[in-house]
């Protein structure tokens, strides 16, 4: 009985010790748990805020770029604008400040274009998916490179046309210095060479058709001078074709003989080729193609 009473005895701090180990045990194990717990919060709430960083930042590069496509676009249609206004507008606008707009737009472009570049390249170099945002940042900064490849190319036209006026204007202005004497000499070599044009019993009805005959040549003349002046296309010329007081042949040969006698030489060789281009589809041709 004695040792049986040891044994309890012996038994019972076990027991008393075994209880707060236990309660211990769990509560290492709830401390564990709630700083495994939050880390894992805090972990994940790190990345959220690092994703929603990330969309800001292209929300930001998205609004930016349809900022400058808005200025793109604007420079486009200011660009087409002035496409249409040049023959009468805005020749020497464009011949002294075209170089300068060109810069100022291009550097716009430039600087918001290697920006979006900047961005978009530190966002990758991060890996992982950035979302649909970016995919978005991409497609725009590739509409963004095309505007901009299509400003090149509406420049380099407006350009063109410019410095096409320039030498249509100079071709103009002696062409107008000379009409009226190329009118004359040009019908009087015609008349001479084709006598059958104004051979008529009444000399009163040969006298009117020479006079009407010279005075188509300078109303042609002066025609062509002010649309080439301007670089446009001489509509008007086509109704007149249509009253000519002798055969278009007759016509033809004046302006041939004008053309391949008496442009002048001391015209720069891009006139030359403007007045030659004007005389050749805008006279000759339309004859040539009324007499068919």
């Amino acid at each position: 009985m004695s040792k049986k009473k040891n044994i309890i005895n012996w038994v019972k701090p076990l027991q008393v010790v075994s209880i707060p180990f236990n309660l211990l045990k769990k509560s290492l194990l709830d401390d564990v748990y709630k700083q495994v717990t939050q880390g894992a919060i805090q972990d994940l709430s790190f990345k959220i805020s690092e994703l929603k960083s990330r969309i800001d930042q292209l929300q930001q590069n998205v609004s930016l770029i349809q900022q400058v496509e808005t200025k793109v676009d604007n420079v486009d249609i200011k660009i087409k604008i002035l496409e249409l206004q040049i023959p009468e507008k805005m020749q020497s606008l464009l011949q002294s400040n075209l170089s300068g707009v060109r810069k100022v737009v291009k550097d716009i472009i430039d600087e918001s274009l290697e920006e979006q570049r900047k961005k978009i390249a530190k966002l990758t170099s991060k890996g992982g998916d950035i979302g649909e945002e970016l995919k978005q940042a991409l497609a725009k900064k590739a509409k963004l490179e095309a505007s901009l490849e299509l400003f090149n190319e509406s420049f380099r036209k407006l350009t063109e046309s410019a410095n096409r006026i320039k030498y249509c204007k100079e071709a103009a202005v002696w062409l107008v210095s000379e009409r009226e004497k190329l009118a004359l000499e040009a019908s009087r070599i015609v008349l001479d060479n084709n006598p059958e044009l104004i051979s008529s019993n009444e000399p009163a009805d040969s006298i009117e058709k020479c006079q009407r005959f010279y005075q188509d040549i300078d109303n042609y003349l002066e025609l062509i001078s002010y649309y080439l002046s301007v670089g446009a296309e001489p509509i008007l010329l086509y109704q007149q074709v249509k009253t000519a007081i002798l055969p278009a042949y007759a016509y033809q040969q004046a302006f041939s003989f004008i053309l391949n006698n008496k442009v002048s030489n001391n015209l720069s060789d891009n006139a030359i080729l403007e007045i030659k281009g004007y005389f050749n589809k805008y006279l000759i041709d339309i004859f040539n193609k009324s007499s068919q």
